[in-house]
């Protein structure tokens, strides 16, 4: 899977555990030789316009909730790098046999320099990926808020009440996480304040869903896996409980936990972070407040990586809230995009799927916006193109009214949106389109025969209720002429870059073998056969022959 240069790098940084002097001392501790954890990949929220903040981490989570930076050796990170991306490593749910000599402290959690990552890995069980999600995603959602105030008493000024106003609305704030989410899931996820589950032998909370509890360990000098671990240890204390109970799985009556702390002094630039599929987010200064903040973290915590633009980064696909949020307490009216509104179960029953290969005639679709999803009269609000690889195409209308009323990016148009196959994972914007655009994905399915598929925003009529984007997708031969360099080289098994200076351009290779390029394919035969010569049908990887275009197909 890897190449032999990465791996030969590797393997000479490996011969050495990278866990520094310092982290040999402390608060070392040494775990069972049997044990795992569950491995658990931190999402990182930037600042716009501040020092650039880590994007991730693959962390572990271990049964008692305390979560630790995974530290082994460089080849050892790589593999579990390499086996997130190709999905061999779920988040939340697969598990780490972490070998005899593991061991704990301050910085994180070091694993023998020997273990063989992937003969360690073990599928977690299906019940387990069930309440990885904390139940589904629809019904009541009870969140705990927890206030935490440092050793040197470092804490919010704002009051627990007032904490709680700015999540669940529980006084006045009119635009929270409760209200949003409920908005844009059509009233099926209810996130309601967290109980107290022993009030008897416990103290109140300081207000509905939020608690307050003092750390043992200073915000100032200690980075974030620290402060967490810190805090999640005194809601044990503070509850007389412990918030997971095995498999890294939070126990009743909650279904996630929000850290809100004083401000970040180590290692900042982010707003917030979360755990995918995981129980816990985690939000610094006034960051817990925004309600944009508050939807992206949570989507994180349902299993959504984020979200990237035209341009390839990270967050910059502002039509949802898995790109850059709205930074503000009272603006926040925004969803998720095309390709995670496929991942989430609010929308089941309107949603399509299109084989462009399979079904290769045009085909028409009416879509609807997810803020008008329950007047959708049978229409869909996502389309998913089918390309036989593994990234899939998330087709949907970005209508900017209701729940999605703030929206900040390509308002009332057609999205594209590339994303795996279930449409959690890193997404990319491909277009977005006003009525009469169009958008080519080239050499769709990696066909190599020169067909596209051709998405063209037909009508959007926002005058009406519910408002409509009709689209048509056809599977069709490539234009040559209308490519740029780049996408003519994509295509080149149909489509030649060829000229000289200036006047170099795209057009279809030609099927006369004398011709710069030519033949160009069509219909190929197979290997071994002979290669045609009456020009309707050429060979994709060429003809062994020596001379003129003749011989067999190789």
């Amino acid at each position: 899977m890897y190449s032999k240069q990465i791996l030969s790098t590797l393997f000479v940084a490996s011969s050495a555990f990278t866990g520094s002097a310092s982290s040999l001392r402390g608060n070392r501790r040494r775990l069972a030789d049997n044990s795992e954890c569950t491995i658990l990949v931190a999402e990182f929220l930037q600042i716009p316009g501040e020092m650039p903040a880590p994007k991730s981490s693959i962390d572990c989570g271990m049964d008692d909730g305390q979560i630790h930076r995974i530290q082994g050796t460089a080849y050892q990170k790589e593999v579990l790098k390499q086996k997130l991306k190709h999905e061999e490593i779920i988040s939340g749910s697969t598990r780490l046999a972490l070998g005899v000599g593991a061991f704990t402290d301050e910085n994180g959690l070091f694993i023998p320099p020997g273990l063989d990552i992937a003969a360690n890995l073990r599928k977690g069980r299906p019940e387990h990926d069930r309440r990885r999600l904390k139940a589904p995603l629809t019904g009541d959602k009870p969140i705990l808020v927890v206030k935490v105030i440092d050793s040197g008493g470092l804490a919010r000024t704002e009051s627990a009440a007032e904490i709680g106003d700015d999540v669940f609305g529980t006084i006045n704030d009119p635009v929270n996480l409760k209200s949003q989410l409920w908005d844009c899931s059509h009233n099926q996820t209810n996130v309601m304040p967290g109980e107290n589950p022993d009030p008897v032998n416990n103290p109140e909370q300081e207000a509905p869903g939020v608690i307050e509890v003092t750390i043992p360990i200073s915000l100032t000098n200690n980075g974030n896996n620290a402060i967490h671990n810190a805090v999640t240890a005194a809601v044990n204390a503070r509850l007389n409980t412990n918030l997971v109970n095995g498999w890294d799985q939070i126990t009743e009556p909650y279904h996630h936990l929000m850290y809100v702390i004083e401000k970040c002094y180590v290692d900042c630039g982010w707003a917030a972070y979360a755990y995918i599929n995981g129980w816990m987010s985690v939000y610094q200064s006034g960051y817990y407040k925004q309600t944009g903040v508050q939807v992206h973290e949570l989507g994180h915590n349902f299993g959504l990586y984020h979200s990237g633009g035209l341009d390839g980064a990270t967050y910059t696909d502002h039509t949802g809230m898995m790109g850059n949020p709205l930074y503000s307490d009272d603006v926040g009216k925004m969803c998720y995009n095309a390709a995670k509104n496929w991942a989430i179960t609010w929308y089941d029953g309107a949603k399509d799927e299109i084989d462009p290969v399979a079904e290769p005639s045009a085909t028409t679709v009416d879509l609807v916006g997810i803020a008008e999803y329950d007047i959708r009269a049978g229409r869909p609000v996502v389309v998913k193109l089918e390309t036989g690889l593994s990234d899939k195409f998330y087709i949907g209308f970005n209508r900017a009214i209701g729940a999605n009323a703030q929206n900040d990016e390509a308002d009332n148009e057609v999205t594209i949106v590339k994303a795996n196959s279930a449409g959690t994972s890193q997404s990319y914007l491909q277009a977005h389109l006003v009525q009469g655009e169009s958008h080519a994905i080239i050499n769709f399915g990696n066909n190599n025969i020169g067909k596209d598929v051709v998405i063209t925003a037909e009508q959007i009529d926002i005058s009406t209720t519910p408002g409509t984007a009709t689209v048509s997708f056809s599977y069709q031969q490539t234009d040559c002429t209308s490519l740029a360099k780049d996408q003519c080289e994509t295509h080149s098994s149909y489509c030649v870059w060829s000229g000289k200076g200036r006047n170099k351009s795209c057009s279809v290779r030609s099927t006369d073998p004398d011709e710069p390029g030519g033949p160009g394919p069509s219909d190929c035969v197979a290997s071994g056969e002979m290669c045609p010569t009456d020009g309707t049908s050429f060979c994709c990887n060429g003809c062994q022959t020596k001379g003129r275009w003749a011989g067999t197909c190789k």
